[in-house]
């Protein structure tokens, strides 16, 4: 689960029972993405382009996309799709008790989206474009990373 394209340091620390210590040299290497960069067009959260790490469950609701929704209450869990274009629109529900999703792009965090909200909002949309402005054509990573009570995903929507 490590984002392609960026940079990771290694380093080895060892001591034995004088407690003395040793740090080795510094690695620095990269991670690969080795599946399939999705082009344009609009995945709904059960596409299995979508990874999700940590505990999410899929909701039945025919307000979302597709009658389905991922939602999570579970803090350490994300969402990560890779997409080849220069922009992208995540659609989620909103809801008064719900918490906010960060935002990375390319293993940089560029923003939050805030779910919380009275009363429910669905098909709620965030668009990177309106928030980041155009990201350069190419392969790319983003990943939403649940902070707070609970947080959704719906569809996301890549463009060109």
């Amino acid at each position: 689960d490590l984002t392609p394209g960026v940079d990771y340091f290694f380093a080895v620390r060892v001591f034995d029972d004088a407690f003395y210590e040793v740090l080795s040299n510094t690695a620095t290497a990269q991670a690969a993405f080795t599946g399939v960069w999705n082009g344009f067009g609009t995945y709904d959260d059960t596409d299995p382009a979508w990874t999700y790490n940590g505990t999410w469950v899929t909701k039945t609701t025919c307000l979302a996309t597709n009658c389905t929704q991922h939602m999570s209450g579970y803090l350490a869990t994300s969402a990560i799709f890779h997409f080849n274009g220069t922009g992208f629109i995540l659609t989620f529900q909103k809801s008064f008790n719900y918490g906010r999703l960060d935002v990375y792009v390319d293993g940089l965090k560029v923003s939050t989206i805030y779910q919380s909200t009275p009363p429910y909002i669905y098909q709620f949309t965030w668009d990177s474009l309106a928030y980041l402005g155009p990201l350069a054509a190419g392969n790319h990573v983003v990943e939403f990373r649940l902070i707070g009570l609970r947080a959704t995903i719906d569809e996301i929507t890549i463009t060109p």
